[in-house]
Order: structure tokens, then sequence, then C-alpha cells
């Protein structure tokens, strides 16, 4: 069907659970017969997990694959829990994901798909991660970031081949070797979209467009986690031919280390840390790119890192519609706004 995609955002000036609001809704929408398809890394939120059960309960068929070691360890063991004991349910599957590799070379399945076949076939995907509760545990969002108040966006589209595309990768399965399957590596098309899976054989898609960029173009990047110093070059490359880059990144080293940030800073790219007096975390991944005779938006549960580039599960996706890119350039104002000025 013709799609008319549109952005869902957290962060400052929405409702705290806007994102998870917006999901369980659709969740308690989906009538029996129905399909709900669930691909996320980290899954906290224990009363979205109820809602699930009961999906299944009134007969909805309900697929969740989720990390099941997460870089802090334990924290989706509630929801798992939840879950397993509700698995005599016939509309119930649950898949876990575990690499069974050392960790520090162990592929994480970090896609964020959230698909539903009612009122019709519907993906949300992005950045968001349903990863807090209620009542909180305050040593695990200390460490991983509130995703419920900290800046996130969940994309949605009807898009029929996009849709597709997102319910397959996800029932499919994650293979060791996945990485050279011939339908890993191929892009699917939509109507001005356009997804990509990782791992895949090329993992240049970004950096590629970005090196087609001619000059006098305007680039925002947001990114919660970057050490890519070929995309950083690639910005470079941009502002030395007249153009102009800019750049929001998390406030941890651990994501972002300072070298990366002097780097970009000599090279002429704006950029600046998003630091909240909360310690909330700015947890987007967004790439915009506007040129005299176009727009584009990069957006997904990639990383702009080598985990991300090369081991983790990983989706991206490309828009053309100009709305799309209008509505992440103001988030992206937004957000910039609030940034700590350089140092």
């Amino acid at each position: 069907m013709a799609d008319t995609p549109s952005l869902h955002f957290g962060g400052t000036g929405f409702p705290e659970r806007h994102l998870r609001d917006i999901l369980e809704a659709r969740v308690h929408a989906v009538p029996p017969g129905g399909e709900i398809v669930w691909t996320t890394y980290y899954f906290r939120d224990r009363e979205l997990a109820k809602a699930l059960v009961k999906a299944a309960e009134r007969g909805v068929q309900v697929y969740i694959r989720m990390e099941a070691e997460p870089r802090y360890a334990g924290a989706n063991d509630d929801v798992i829990a939840i879950l397993k004991s509700n698995m005599h349910l016939p509309g119930l599957t649950l898949n876990l994901w575990d690499s069974a590799v050392p960790k520090k070379l162990a592929a994480h399945l970090h896609s964020k798909i959230y698909w539903f076949s009612h009122p019709v076939p519907t993906a949300f995907v992005g950045s968001f991660n349903p990863s807090t509760d209620i009542p909180e545990d305050e040593t695990i969002v200390a460490a991983i970031g509130d995703q419920d108040r900290g800046y996130n966006l969940l994309f949605e589209t009807q898009d029929d081949a996009i849709c597709a595309g997102l319910r397959t990768y996800s029932l499919d399965g994650f293979s060791p070797l996945q990485r050279f399957h011939s339908m890993q590596n191929k892009a699917i098309h939509g109507d001005a979209l356009s997804l990509w899976f990782f791992p895949r054989i090329n993992s240049r898609i970004v950096h590629n467009r970005l090196k087609q960029v001619g000059s006098n173009a305007r680039i925002s990047l947001a990114m919660s986690h970057f050490k890519d110093v070929e995309i950083l070059r690639r910005l470079e490359d941009v502002v030395r031919r007249g153009g102009e880059a800019r750049m929001i990144v998390h406030h941890t080293e651990r994501r972002v280390p300072e070298a990366i940030v002097a780097q970009a800073r000599k090279a002429g790219i704006n950029i600046r840390r998003y630091r909240h007096k909360d310690a909330l975390p700015m947890h987007s991944k967004y790439l915009l790119i506007e040129t005299a005779n176009r727009k584009e938006s990069w957006l997904g549960s990639l990383n702009y890192n080598w985990r991300s580039r090369y081991i983790n599960h990983e989706i991206l996706l490309r828009s053309t519609e100009p709305d799309i890119q209008d509505a992440l350039a103001r988030n992206f104002d937004t957000i910039f706004s609030e940034c700590t000025n350089p140092e």
C-alpha cells in the first residue's frame, strides 16, 4: 500500500513514557488471529511483557526475539521470566539470542523492530528499547540510561516491501553465517524507503553515500555511539568542500572518545556532547544529508562503531521523504540547542 511514514520522538517536550505507550497501544489493538513480531535488545518493561502475554491469550500469534545477555548482564531477566512462565500459550513464541562466543567478540541482537499485523501491517523501527520499568531499578537505569525520558525515536511505516522484509528478518533466525546469506546482503526498496540488514559483506553503505556528496552539502548527525574514523573523514571532506557538518554525541567517553571529539573540532565540524542534568541519554541514531536538490535521512539501530558495523545484528533505513527529513532536522536543532557548547 502507499506509505505515509511518521516519526515518534521521546525526550524533552514529550511525556516520559511516550514511546512505550505507543507500542503498548498497538499491542492491545491487534485482534484474535492477528500477529505481533517483536525484536529488541533491552527489554525490561514488565507491563509491556504482560500486554504481549495477554495478546497471546486472546489468540494473537506473538513472536518475540530478544537478547539473552545484553551488555548489562541480567537486565532482561525479569521479562524473560514472565515470558517463559507463559510458554504454555500456543500463540506465544520466545527466541533468546545468545552468541555463545567470548563476550568481547559476541554479536548482539541490537535491532529494534516492532511489527503489527493490524489494523494494517505496520512496522516501528529506530533507536528505542523498552528498557525501563516501574518500579525502577536505579542501578540498572543509571548504567544503561533512561530511554523512556531521554532522546529517542521510532519510525513508523506501512510500506509493503519494508514491512515484509522486517517481518521476515525477525522470524527467520540469526545464524553465525548470516552475513554471507544472499538476502542479508540485498537492499530492500520501497516507496521512498530503502532497508539494509547487518552484519553484511559490504558494510560501507553510509560511508559510500557520504563520499558521493558534492560541495555545499549540509550534514547533521545525531549518534549516541560514535567511533568510526572513516565516517569522520567523510565529514571532514564535506567541510573541506565548503559544506557544513554538525554532530551531537553522547556525553560518555565510553560511547564517544574525547579523541574523536577533538579530531572533529579540529576539522571544522561543529560537534557537541549532550549532557543532561539527570544524565538522561541522547540515544538517537540518525544522519541527515541535505543538498541543493535532495533531502535524505538515515536511521535505525545502527551505531557508528566497529561492533555495529561488523558484528551486531542491526538495521539501517534510508528515507528520501522530505517531511521525514524536516521532522528530524527540527528534532536535531532542538537537541543541538540543549547541548553544552564546545569547550
